[in-house]
């Protein structure tokens, strides 16, 4: 019977021995690991919520904050990339492909001026191309 109590007992410090180190730096690490997350945690509540002004400090604002800055400015940036498409007359594509257009008729008009002056004052011999009067190039838009 004594042999019985010795070996458990043996046997047991033997388990102990093999069991207790890894155990206790397992314990170490996940204590390191915790205390490191919660302060990284703490720091991105503080990033998520936005801070408070403080002497010496400004305000920061949060995440949702700073989203809908970046969704209302993206808005005004979409309403104005959006007068750049053709829709048949009412956004700035439109009204500036009539300028142009409407350019290139007087240019065409001030050309034939000139050509018809010309003529009129005998300065030039009329020839085909200046009694035709032709409609300027149509812009294709």
């Amino acid at each position: 019977m004594p042999w019985d109590l010795w070996t458990f007992l043996f046997g047991l410090v033997g388990a102990l021995a093999v069991l207790v180190p890894p155990m206790l730096w397992l314990g170490r690490r996940i204590r390191a690991l915790s205390m490191f997350s919660d302060e990284r945690f703490s720091h991105f509540l503080d990033d998520w919520f936005g801070e408070d002004a403080r002497p010496g400090f400004v305000a920061r604002p949060g995440v949702p904050e700073r989203l809908e800055n970046v969704e209302t400015r993206l808005g005004t940036v979409e309403h104005q990339t959006a007068q750049l498409q053709r829709n048949g007359g009412s956004h700035l594509a439109d009204a500036i492909d009539k300028l142009v257009r409407d350019a290139d008729q007087r240019a065409g008009n001030v050309e034939r001026l000139a050509r018809i002056e010309g003529i009129l004052s005998g300065r030039g011999a009329p020839s085909a191309a200046a009694v035709v009067v032709t409609p300027p190039p149509d812009r294709a838009g």
